[in-house]
C-alpha cells in the first residue's frame, strides 16, 4: 500500500483512497485491454462491426465510472500525501506526478475519442478501424501504470522540506 500505509493522518481514508485508485485503474486499464484484444479478433472479419461497436458501448460505462473514481481518489490521495501544493513543482515527486498527470490526461483524450466516435467507426469501418487508437490507449496507460510504480517509491514533499 505504499504512501498510503504510511499516512500519518485520515489512515483509513488513505487506504480506502487507495484501494479504490488501484481497483479503478485495474478495472479500466484491463477492461480496455481485453476491448483490445476483442478488437483485433475481430478484425479478421469486417462484418463484425456491428459487434465491435457493441463492446465499445459496454466499455464506456466501465471507463466513466473508473475515471470518475481515479479523480477523487487521487486527488483524495494527493491531499493527503502534499501539505503544500507548491511543492510538488520543486521535488522529485512533483515531477513524477507531473509526468503521470501527462499521461493521464493523453490516456482520456484517446478515451474521449474512443466514447464519441468508437461505436460509429467501428460500424462504419469494421473492428480493424479501432484497434490502433485502443492499442495506443492501452500504451499510454501502461506508461500511466509505469510512473505510477516509480512514483510510489519517491517520497511526497513534506513540511520544511528544502528544494
Amino acid at each position: 500500500m505504499g504512501h498510503a500505509d504510511a499516512a500519518e493522518r485520515y489512515y483509513a481514508i488513505s487506504i480506502a483512497a487507495d484501494w479504490a485508485h488501484v481497483t479503478a485503474a485495474g478495472a479500466w486499464v484491463g477492461s480496455l485491454v481485453f476491448l483490445a484484444l476483442a478488437m483485433r479478433s475481430l478484425a479478421a472479419s469486417d462484418a463484425a462491426g456491428d459487434a465491435a461497436a457493441t463492446l465499445i458501448e459496454w466499455f464506456h460505462p466501465v471507463a466513466v465510472v473508473s475515471a470518475g473514481v481515479l479523480l477523487v481518489s487521487g486527488t483524495v490521495g494527493v491531499w493527503l500525501r502534499v501539505e503544500h501544493l507548491a511543492d510538488l513543482f520543486r521535488s522529485e515527486y512533483g515531477t513524477l506526478f507531473g509526468i503521470k498527470i501527462g499521461f493521464t490526461l493523453v490516456v482520456a483524450s484517446i478515451g474521449f475519442f474512443h466514447s464519441r466516435s468508437g461505436a460509429r467507426l467501428a460500424r462504419r469501418g469494421g473492428p480493424s478501424a479501432m484497434v490502433r487508437s485502443l492499442v495506443a490507449e492501452v500504451v499510454v496507460a501502461v506508461m500511466v501504470i509505469a510512473a505510477t510504480a516509480v512514483l510510489v517509491g519517491t517520497s511526497p514533499p513534506m513540511e520544511g522540506m528544502g528544494p
